[in-house]
């Protein structure tokens, strides 16, 4: 079994917030291959790792920035026990590489698209390195959606913070939805030259897949 303590006294009470997980039979029980989700706040490898990791009884090697908590969470928790690809700010490449050695060894990565949230803003594009990676080791991805209710300050920036999106959990239990769509390959793209056109036109098809999935409600109460 896979994370045993977490999934005994930690994974329950983050289920707590997920209403259901719709279509979960899409993750393929082996990999490799990607998970790509909508980013909308701060708990969100949380939420979806509460309930992908007991599916499918192995880690998911995570795309994320660490924070820096000191030596015992970032090293010995983040890298040698979750084992998360730290995302660098400062050598962007290095996630990429160590994601796709990863993918040749037979894991599972998930990643968000749209980037880390300490730099994310709605009106920008998102970074092509699932793309990247789906069209380099040619395996498939799995879109994740998720379905949101925000009553935070009624938008949804303010999820970037931690304590904001645990707060806005508090005040909202039992309501994420969080969806699997198919896995699909980006069959089209193998063996084209990797240029800004063909990348883009890429991350546009995986941002699809995800949006069509993706429901945030700015609610009151």
């Amino acid at each position: 079994m896979v994370f045993p303590v977490l999934r005994v006294a930690f994974f329950p009470v983050l289920r707590f917030f997920t209403k259901r997980a719709v279509n979960i039979e899409n993750l393929p029980k082996e990999g490799p291959y990607l998970i790509v989700c909508k980013h909308v706040g701060a708990l969100d490898g949380f939420f979806l790792a509460a309930v992908a990791v007991p599916y499918l009884d192995k880690k998911i090697r995570f795309i994320a920035k660490v924070n820096e908590w000191g030596y015992v969470w970032k090293t010995m928790i983040s890298s040698n026990w979750a084992r998360v690809i730290e995302f660098l700010p400062e050598d962007r490449s290095r996630c990429l590489i160590d994601a796709s050695d990863a993918l040749t060894a037979g894991d599972i990565v998930a990643l968000y698209p749209e980037g880390y949230l300490d730099e994310l803003d709605h009106s920008s594009r998102p970074k092509t390195g699932a793309a990247r990676l789906a069209i380099w080791k040619r395996v498939p991805i799995v879109p994740v959606g998720l379905q949101y209710d925000i009553t935070v300050r009624s938008h949804r920036k303010v999820l970037n913070q931690f304590w904001r999106s645990v707060w806005n959990a508090l005040k909202n239990p039992h309501s994420m939805v969080i969806t699997f769509g198919k896995p699909f390959e980006l069959t089209e793209y193998y063996g084209k030259e990797m240029n800004e056109d063909v990348l883009r036109s890429a991350t546009e098809k995986i941002m699809g897949e995800i949006e069509a999935l993706t429901h945030v409600n700015n609610i009151n109460k």
